[in-house]
């Protein structure tokens, strides 16, 4: 299964973060960290979680486990708020 942004979205950098405003349905701005931010950002393009623990690896310190544990909550909470859809 692969990710991608939702063309609703309209987002830029501040600083290491994201704001990200929701342009459909709910209308809501969101800030996302730089962990997110990473992640959101490589779903220019459509990837597999595998190629995000990947991204998040190079980009931090962290363990691949840690990484895909994160991963997972961190793609279900974009995708409850509408940020990215499944590819």
């Amino acid at each position: 299964m692969k990710f991608t942004q939702s063309k609703d979205v309209a987002w830029n950098y501040l600083e290491d973060n994201i704001i990200a405003f929701n342009l459909g349905g709910n209308r809501e701005f969101h800030h996302l960290n730089a962990t997110a931010a990473v992640v959101f950002n490589a779903l220019g393009t459509p990837r597999s979680k595998e190629e995000l623990v990947q991204a998040l690896t190079t980009e931090f310190e962290v363990s691949s486990e840690q990484a895909a544990q994160d991963l997972g909550s961190l793609l279900a909470e974009l995708k409850a708020k509408n940020l990215i859809v499944e590819a």
